[in-house]
């Protein structure tokens, strides 16, 4: 367990040392924090030179397309009745990650592929297909007030790509 922290550590450490030193030969960077960088939200739009901290980021590409990238947390309030669901779920969240982990040691001691639990328990709850629904609509009702092309988020750990109401829904599972 602590070789796998140590390995994550150095990893996130070795992309922190790259798009430093990225920015340092003036290549623009945008980070958006996620939930779990609550602290960090307080420096939006501070000016740290070429790195831009934002909460969502629009990209014109040279074809004049708008993509518009953000986490995807901004929408829990239009997906829970409560925010108490919103702890609620966060909390049960990590501990499935746990059972998943030491799931994962036990499969990998008998030469077993990774297994995601996660995955297996979002496919076979409906409750989570309703609010993973209305997360892709919400996401998509977002990107079509903004107006954009198409919308690049994450939150809800579930990959999805879709054309939807003339907006490209695109979810990287993070």
């Amino acid at each position: 367990m602590i070789y796998g922290l140590k390995k994550i550590a150095l990893i996130g450490h070795a992309l922190l040392n790259l798009l430093l030193d990225k920015a340092h030969h003036d290549c623009k960077i945008i980070y958006i924090p996620a939930n779990h960088d609550e602290k960090i939200r307080d420096f939006l739009h501070y000016d740290f030179g070429h790195i831009q901290l934002e909460r969502q980021y629009t990209h014109t590409t040279a074809t004049g397309n708008k993509r518009l990238v953000l986490h995807g947390d901004e929408f829990d309030d239009l997906i829970t009745i409560h925010r108490f669901h919103n702890y609620l779920g966060d909390k049960g969240y990590d501990f499935m990650l746990f059972l998943n982990r030491w799931l994962h040691h036990s499969r990998c001691q008998l030469n077993k592929p990774y297994w995601s639990l996660a995955t297996y328990l979002k496919q076979r709850i409906d409750k989570a297909h309703q609010a993973i629904a209305r997360f892709r609509q919400a996401a998509i009702s977002h990107a079509i007030n903004n107006p954009v092309d198409r919308i690049i988020c994450g939150h809800i750990h579930q990959p999805d790509l879709q054309y939807c109401d003339g907006i490209m829904y695109a979810n990287c599972g993070d």
